[in-house]
């Protein structure tokens, strides 16, 4: 199904013009299941015999700079089963990746669990849900050590305005700073679950009752999968339950799902929507007789390209007999397709887009960036930090994407994997960060290539591979460190044959200054 697709617009590497070479992809491990988590034992309340716990992670949040967060479980096994919980991530780029907060009494209350998604901002602010020991505040949000909302709190402000809220999760942050939350609440006017943002003025995004498009309504409930975010919480994509109607007047199978984007129901190829029940279109590429099932995978971009798992059935009845992965309405993958040599089958594990243009999931234990498999049971992962992978990989799980370009001089993204290795231990790797100043592209020299990066993204709060001062923004001072660093090459280059300096400095900057602009705020 990919060729002649929407998928064509995926091109490997968009941003790694010019690059050194061809280098194994290096997948270095972050944490391990049955081992301290490092940093723990940083942080107060730290326990000796605090292990990482089989199937202790939890999804992680990345934003544009580099910044990531997620939650990590521990046991005791002396006592045996005594949970504790962690925030595990980057607040530096992910130069520095450890524990950055564990379970404890802050603000005057006791954290027994920490819950849900985590979000991360710029500033490197936490944003999270805990259960609370105190009786009748079994959850409350927080931010880092401040307690804002407790469960039974007041909806002070908005649409919502007086309503009880009884519940969070889905916790996360803009890159700004900016709040967003689910909670379900009760009141004057009904009960449900709603999308929040914004802690000062409670702006609800989307709240059960509301029209979805294509004649539909959110259910009180909301929510029937995933809900996921694009990099800067421009858009949001979730499966939302809709009233149900019995198919072909059989009360066992009801249409009761569909997959919106920013609270309105998506659109697919030759017409129609993404409902459960619905005719799959030939333009999208169904077959004669399927009928949508939507699935939990979900991704979307700041650009509205969004991507979901589904599955079909016949004529809307009976068990689902084809599994697929859909973007922007169309078909591109599904279970038997022949994608880099192997033959899909079964159910996709793991889907992730970012704003580069790449398109990732995980199948039949196998990670595929754009049509190629790029990890697999067998290959090698890093576990002593000493950049040669020596660990064999017996599962695959995930594979999240960044904006970010890899050092590993192949033009791939920045990415994380969750993935079970040799001894049946569960870890999150990654692949090679940049560290060379003005490598723009990550391909171990700085040199024209990069100037061409820096100029493609110049303005960018979004794409940031070319943020060399770090100031969140790509701008004249990124083009000065490129400058500054010309020439330059990373200790341990790519394998391949360098990029020719035939142009000289002097060249460059005659180029650089007559396309450069100023930045304007």
């Amino acid at each position: 199904m990919l060729a002649g697709s929407k998928l064509a617009i995926l091109t490997l590497g968009v941003l790694a013009t010019g690059s050194v070479g061809v280098a194994q992809t290096t997948w270095s491990q972050l944490l391990v299941e049955s081992q301290v988590l490092p940093g723990a034992d940083q942080l107060p309340g730290f326990q000796a015999n605090e292990l990482v716990r089989n199937n202790g992670f939890r999804d992680f949040t990345v934003i544009p700079n580099g910044n990531f967060a997620g939650l990590v479980s521990t046991d005791r096994f002396a006592p045996f089963g005594q949970e504790d919980w962690y925030l595990f991530g980057s607040v530096d780029r992910g130069t520095t990746v450890g524990a950055l907060r564990r379970e404890g009494t802050y603000d005057g209350q006791n954290q027994l669990e920490l819950r849900s998604a985590v979000g991360v901002d710029l500033a490197g602010n936490l944003f999270y849900e805990a259960e609370l020991a105190a009786p009748g505040a079994e959850q409350s949000l927080w931010l880092n050590d401040t307690l804002l909302l407790e469960e039974g709190d007041v909806v002070p402000a908005g649409p919502l305005m007086g309503s009880t809220l009884d519940s969070f999760t889905r916790t996360t942050l803009a890159p700004n700073g900016d709040a967003y939350w689910v909670s379900s609440y009760s009141g004057a006017s009904g009960s449900g679950v709603a999308i929040f943002r914004d802690l000062v003025n409670y702006e609800v995004l989307l709240q059960g009752g509301d029209s979805i498009g294509g004649g539909l309504t959110a259910e009180p409930e909301l929510f029937s999968g995933n809900l996921s975010w694009s990099a800067e919480r421009t858009n949001y994509l979730t499966s939302i339950k809709v009233a149900a109607t019995p198919v072909n007047n059989d009360p066992n199978f009801l249409i009761d799902e569909a997959v919106a984007l920013n609270g309105q129901v998506v659109s697919v190829e030759g017409g129609g929507v993404l409902r459960e029940g619905d005719t799959v279109p030939a333009e999208a590429g169904g077959l004669p007789g399927e009928t949508w099932a939507p699935g939990s995978l979900m991704a979307v971009n700041e650009a509205g390209d969004w991507a979901a798992s589904s599955s079909v059935r016949m004529n809307g009845v009976g068990n689902t007999t084809s599994d697929m992965i859909v973007y922007n309405g169309e078909i591109v993958y599904r279970d038997g397709d022949v994608v880099d040599g192997h033959t899909l089958s079964g159910l996709p594990q793991d889907l992730s887009i970012n704003d580069r243009g790449d398109l990732a999931f995980v199948w039949d234990n196998k990670a595929f960036l754009n049509g190629e498999i790029v990890a697999e049971v067998g290959d090698l992962v890093d576990t002593d930090d000493d950049g040669v992978n020596d660990t064999a990989i017996i599962n695959l799980f995930d594979l999240d994407l960044t904006n970010l370009p890899s050092g590993d001089g192949d033009g791939k993204p920045l990415a994380y994997m969750k993935a079970r290795i040799a001894g049946s231990l569960e870890i999150v790797a990654r692949n090679a960060l940049v560290t060379l100043e003005g490598d723009y592209n990550g391909d171990g020299a700085v040199n024209a290539a990069d100037y061409t990066v820096w100029r493609d993204t110049e303005g960018s709060t979004l794409l940031l591979g070319a943020d060399g001062d770090l100031s969140n923004t790509v701008d004249a001072g990124d083009f000065t460190v490129w400058s500054d660093s010309y020439g330059g090459v990373a200790a341990a280059p790519a394998v391949g044959v360098p990029e020719p300096l035939s142009l000289g400095m002097a060249s460059v900057a005659c180029l650089a200054l007559g396309a450069w602009r100023p930045y304007r705020v």
